[in-house]
């Protein structure tokens, strides 16, 4: 086999797996979503306090506008916190009441659970 045959199908194999993992992780998102859908159906959106609501109406403009969520630091930005531990707080406090949730130690992965 001359070898600029065997890059060529080395090549088409990486392209191949990329597209087969680009696929997988689009059904996994896919499946995240239909499961935060069906949490928000559970949680009702009346345990919020009015700073707790501003946050999550905060959360879902972001999201729906630049199409992924805001950073701790951004949300801190907005309401114009120091710290982003503040920002932590708040969001536990709201992920106890069952309005948001998050991956720790992944970015961005920040979500709502309940319906506007």
């Amino acid at each position: 086999m001359r070898p600029s045959v065997a890059i060529a199908s080395l090549e088409d194999a990486r392209q191949a797996k990329r597209q087969k993992l680009e696929q997988r992780r689009l059904a996994l998102m896919a499946e995240v979503d239909a499961i935060d859908t069906e949490l928000a159906g559970l949680v009702e959106p009346g345990g919020a306090t009015e700073v707790q609501a501003h946050t999550l109406a905060f959360i879902r403009e972001w999201t729906r506008d630049k199409g992924e969520a805001p950073s701790f630091a951004e949300i801190a930005h907005a309401f114009g916190l120091k710290s982003v531990n503040a920002v932590i707080y708040r969001l536990q406090l709201m992920a106890k009441k069952g309005l948001v949730s998050w991956e720790p130690r992944a970015a961005r992965s920040l979500r709502v659970l309940v319906r506007e």
